[in-house]
């Protein structure tokens, strides 16, 4: 499979993850999943995806961006990697999907940064590690990164139907 280069392939490919997942095929609708999620891990991935395009593409974009980010490695490299950038609107996009719960998970981590500012640049995490290191390890605390994937919301679930309710804004 080749990855999505466009809002309208990522519609496919999300049709592709949903038809897997009807017939119980979990292998295939993780690969589909995962293509997305590849491609958006991307450097630059937003450049491509501009915010001209429609809100609930973008709202998939930070949903799918955010999840795959600290479900991978945590707050910590969420943050560490200049993700903060979009934390705010990827709080908005968690609550227009049905996860209030991780919006405010989310939320409340951005506000225990150090005089709640929470770094939107790898070089704003940098410069907070230097000043404030000691205060930053509560993003690598295991409760806090497990509590995320524990909140009874599937988040995936959520995007996949969130994309079917308004895939004429995804579909080619």
């Amino acid at each position: 499979m080749s990855y999505p280069t466009t809002h309208q392939d990522i519609g496919v490919t999300l049709a592709m993850y949903a038809q897997a997942k009807r017939v119980g095929d979990p292998k295939a609708a993780s690969k589909a999943f995962l293509s997305i999620i590849d491609e958006l891990s991307c450097r630059g991935w937003f450049e491509r995806f501009p915010k001209s395009l429609p809100r609930e593409v973008r709202t998939f974009f930070y949903v799918l961006h955010a999840d795959n980010q600290i479900n991978n490695g945590g707050f910590a490299q969420y943050f560490f990697n200049g993700h903060g950038e979009h934390a705010e609107e990827a709080v908005k996009a968690f609550k227009e999907i049905g996860a209030p719960k991780t919006a405010a998970t989310l939320q409340f981590v951005m506000l225990s940064f150090p005089q709640g500012k929470y770094p939107k640049t790898v070089d704003e995490y940098d410069e907070l590690l230097e000043k404030h290191g000691e205060q930053l390890e509560f993003l690598n605390d295991e409760n806090l990164n497990q509590a995320y994937g524990n909140l009874g919301e599937d988040v995936e679930e959520l995007i996949v139907l969130y994309v079917k309710k308004h895939f004429d804004k995804f579909g080619p």
